[in-house]
């Protein structure tokens, strides 16, 4: 698994697309649960949450362009 994340990770325009789409379907979701008057306090938290995981994905699975720039370098 590992392995397929760092090829996510580093497919910016896919990673980005995933992203945007997930956010989308939240907000649109979102709009739906407002307009029946039904209770959305917790998808704030959600959009928190998976941010964060793209951002924990980008942490643990992204290249380190220090360490490359170093390996090059020697």
């Amino acid at each position: 698994m590992k392995r397929l994340l760092v090829t996510f990770n580093n497919d910016k325009h896919t990673k980005n697309a995933v992203k945007d789409y997930i956010l989308g379907h939240l907000e649109a979701t979102t709009i739906k649960k407002v307009m029946a008057r039904e209770d959305v306090s917790g998808i704030a938290d959600a959009k928190e949450i998976l941010i964060g995981a793209f951002k924990s994905i980008e942490r643990e699975f992204g290249v380190k362009e220090e360490k490359q720039a170093l390996n090059e370098a020697e």
